[in-house]
């Protein structure tokens, strides 16, 4: 694990993140650089942006990549999920369109190095985004996708998951399904 530059403040993590040639995750005063990803989670990444991309085209939905900070609170994390998919207009905290507030889905691709934290802590912070309405884990082993969705009055008690390439996982919060064998195509597991 990365060793943390203690205690700076928000705009001090932002001016060296702006520009640093490594992304860095923050958390209550420290900063964590991030570890690199491997071949499949990076062709997961990919593949799952360019569906979203499609399927969303011309919705006033965006889709962003792993290079699109997200905070979940001034004093919560700043981190960049996998793919993050916007609706309506999008709102910034930082004023230089790279901090966004209001994503309505985000995917995290999990690794054996940060399934934990991608189940646990991060998911916890992102409970915290108020416009957050799904959050879908995708496994690099095998063909596994788990969706939670907020249910009316903020409960994160909506669970489903799709196993196995004929299956399909419903994004319940942009009406549409996506079959397991699009996003793992051409996905070697033996590599993963």
């Amino acid at each position: 694990m990365a060793v943390p530059i203690p205690k700076l403040t928000v705009d001090q993590y932002l001016a060296i993140e702006h520009e640093a040639e490594y992304k860095s995750e923050y958390y209550r005063g420290e900063m964590f650089a991030m570890a690199g990803g491997s071949r499949v989670h990076s062709r997961l990444n990919v593949r799952l942006a360019s569906i979203m991309l499609n399927r969303l085209d011309g919705t006033g939905c965006e889709v962003h990549g792993s290079d699109m900070k997200v905070q979940t609170g001034r004093d919560g994390l700043y981190t960049y999920p996998d793919v993050t998919v916007v609706c309506g207009k999008p709102v910034f905290a930082d004023g230089q369109s790279d901090v966004l507030v209001n994503p309505k889905l985000i995917f995290e691709v999990l690794s054996k190095s940060t399934e934990e934290k991608d189940r646990g802590f991060k998911f916890q912070q992102y409970k915290m985004i108020a416009s957050l309405e799904e959050y879908v884990l995708v496994s690099q082993s095998e063909p596994l996708v788990e969706r939670y969705g907020r249910q009316p009055g903020a409960a994160w008690t909506d669970y489903s998951e799709a196993r196995g390439l004929e299956a399909a996982i419903e994004i319940r919060s942009l009406g549409l399904a996506i079959k397991l064998a699009e996003i793992y195509r051409d996905v070697d597991f033996e590599s993963a």
